[in-house]
């Protein structure tokens, strides 16, 4: 829900290097499996963000250039990460009660949209909203009411115990509208 800048990328992700076989195989020939070996043991944050760099293989300084590279990168647990031109973005994948709650009141904006349409009404129709749901959706909705309301042109959300039911993120939940 909010963008952060972070300099130490190690606290997200692991990195790991390796030669690109294609490219540094014909430049390094034999030398290949000594340079392998050297980024196997090297701080990938030594070779990030520079064109080029120089390496000490068989006694001899090489340089080394991006190309020649394969950066792999591993998302630590509750992260998800992505690389484009060396550029990441990082997302956190925890699921906190306030996410899990807000994603079960979008799910009820959902159903409720989707009965509005089976039903034909007007996109402008205010409805009410009945509902008869678990303690966890149930809860959901009151928190998130004003919401749900807004995005449903609801004046009002009520109990209905025969209400068609739906799987709400696996909760079982009563949903009907009605045309004001």
């Amino acid at each position: 829900k909010k963008v952060e800048f972070a300099d130490d990328l190690g606290a997200y992700m692991n990195f790991s290097l390796k030669p690109n076989f294609k490219v540094a195989g014909p430049v390094l020939g034999g030398k290949i499996k000594e340079f392998a070996g050297m980024l196997a043991k090297a701080n990938p944050a030594d070779f990030m963000g520079k064109e080029s760099y120089e390496v000490e293989l068989s006694g001899e300084t090489v340089e080394v250039t991006n190309d020649m590279l394969d950066v792999r990168i591993d998302a630590k647990e509750g992260f998800s990460v992505v690389m484009e031109n060396n550029v990441f973005i990082i997302l956190d994948t925890t699921l906190t009660e306030d996410l899990i709650n807000e994603g079960l009141a979008r799910e009820v904006v959902s159903k409720v949209q989707q009965l509005r349409k089976q039903k034909d009404f007007d996109m402008m129709d205010n409805i009410t909203i009945y509902l008869h749901a678990d303690d966890e959706v149930a809860k959901a909705v009151e928190m998130h009411k004003d919401y749900i309301m807004k995005e449903t042109l609801a004046v009002a959300i009520e109990d209905k115990e025969d209400a068609q039911t739906f799987k709400i993120n696996g909760h079982v939940t009563g949903i009907d509208v009605e045309k004001m």
